[in-house]
């Protein structure tokens, strides 16, 4: 089934899934280190940083649309200012692999992406420092571009939507760049935050999942809960696993702490082994 949503995204051409597979496991391998390369990514596995990043609510799944792919919103105006892209990186792949596990057919529908910018949505950051930072951090842009290259999650829509007039020009100019097969999926809607909210509507898009109160703040209230009942689960699920390694006496993970036996370099730079060093 794993290797199935990589079919699926690259509609079943075996050189492009494989050429993502193999982006998956080195991204991974960047990302989290070698001894969660083979096993579930957890939201224990998330650093400080990462783990932060996605309570924030900067990016989050607010449900599926009318024909059933995930819904993920991105606030930029969530995001701190002190954020650099590797714990962005490791947030947005776990909350990708909760979509594929929660959504299995998101490798084949795809997925909807929101970019939402509004003057009349508070956050933490300035809005014209979150714009700035988006069309200008290249770390980001080339760090975007790695990650999209290896999730098995296929991008059917985009839509950002602002309503600052200078960002017209940038909006154009990047619906040139992106090419015409990128201008069937993107959309950008310029309004006030109920104009946009109505025309999202007229997508699909259950805005009424999105977490905004009437004045202008962003409640995370029901997004954390879903976070922390994920969180439970994969706790109770890696203390069963545990428990039957230890009744039938085998690892099927190896740990940090442990030092694994073997030749080479994946074994001399496993953390066990360089702390036996």
């Amino acid at each position: 089934t794993f290797r199935l949503h990589f079919l699926r995204c690259d509609n079943f051409d075996v050189n492009k899934a494989t050429r993502r597979l193999i982006n998956y496991y080195d991204f991974r391998l960047q990302m989290f280190g070698i001894e969660c390369l083979v096993r579930p990514i957890t939201y224990d596995d998330l650093q400080e940083d990462s783990q932060s990043l996605v309570r924030s609510g900067s990016s989050q799944i607010i449900g599926e649309d009318q024909v059933g792919r995930p819904v993920f919103l991105s606030l930029p105006k969530q995001r701190r200012l002190d954020a650099d892209w590797n714990g962005m990186a490791r947030a947005y792949f776990y909350l990708s692999m909760l979509a594929l596990r929660d959504f299995p057919e998101c490798s084949q529908k795809g997925a909807v992406v929101i970019m939402y910018d509004s003057s009349e949505i508070k956050g933490y950051a300035p809005t014209e420092i979150s714009q700035q930072r988006r069309f200008h951090d290249t770390s980001y842009l080339q760090g975007a571009n790695q990650f999209f290259r290896a999730i098995p999650n296929r991008l059917s829509a985009v839509h950002f939507c602002y309503d600052n007039p200078h960002l017209t020009g940038p909006m154009h100019a990047l619906q040139f760049m992106i090419g015409r097969q990128g201008r069937v999926r993107f959309r950008a809607h310029f309004g006030s935050h109920l104009e946009n909210v109505y025309k999202l509507m007229t997508f699909g898009i259950p805005t009424k999942n999105m977490p905004f109160l009437q004045d202008g703040t962003v409640s995370l209230q029901r997004f954390h809960q879903w976070i922390d009942l994920n969180a439970h689960r994969e706790r109770q699920q890696r203390q069963a696993e545990l428990s039957e390694e230890e009744r039938e006496n085998r690892i099927r993970y190896p740990r940090q702490g442990d030092i694994l036996a073997g030749r080479g370099r994946p074994y001399q730079d496993f953390p066990g082994n360089v702390m036996l060093g």
